[in-house]
């Protein structure tokens, strides 16, 4: 292998760490799922074997297997099979991102009615002497309101693009 290879195989895996640590915190996934997540998501478009897997992430076969049964019910992954071939054959599903700004849409639309409900109470319920600080806290949630509709438009804007592309 010629040194170019050596540091775009080096890069990779980089890549694959650090996508993969982003994935555990952001999708609060066990570490090997989201390594796993990250290895089809950046360097197989067309699927890869449990054995692959096995061999790439240098894991026991029982882990692997576990952390691929995670990410398929959570339906982050599935698998195909080929004619004449046993075995099943892993990738991202078409539908994760589209589900995961279902989830961002869902998260929005209930901080909104928290949001919501907790002005309602807060002008409900004034304390005369605390009238300053009580606008400040209402002036604050409203803006956090419309920071929430500005991305919740923006979810529902990238999800329609995403199901665009997906025709």
């Amino acid at each position: 292998m010629n040194t170019e290879n050596i540091q775009g195989q080096q890069d990779k895996e980089l890549l694959i760490e650090e996508f993969g640590q982003y994935i555990e915190t952001e999708d609060k996934l066990p570490p090997l799922a989201a390594r796993i997540l990250a290895h089809l998501v950046i360097d197989n478009h067309k699927g890869i074997t449990f054995e692959e897997m096995v061999e790439l992430l240098k894991a026991s076969k029982s882990s692997v297997f576990t952390n691929l049964n995670i990410l398929l019910h959570k339906g982050r992954i599935t698998y195909y099979t080929l004619p004449g071939d046993r075995k099943k054959y892993y990738t991202v599903s078409p539908d994760d991102t589209i589900d995961r700004m279902n989830e961002r849409i869902k998260s929005c639309d209930h901080k909104l009615a928290l949001c919501n409900k907790i002005i309602v109470y807060k002008k409900s319920t004034q304390d005369p002497g605390n009238g300053n600080y009580l606008l400040k806290q209402i002036n604050y949630l409203e803006s956090f309101i419309r920071f929430l509709e500005q991305y919740k438009a923006l979810c529902l804007q990238h999800k329609e693009e995403l199901i665009h592309l997906k025709k």
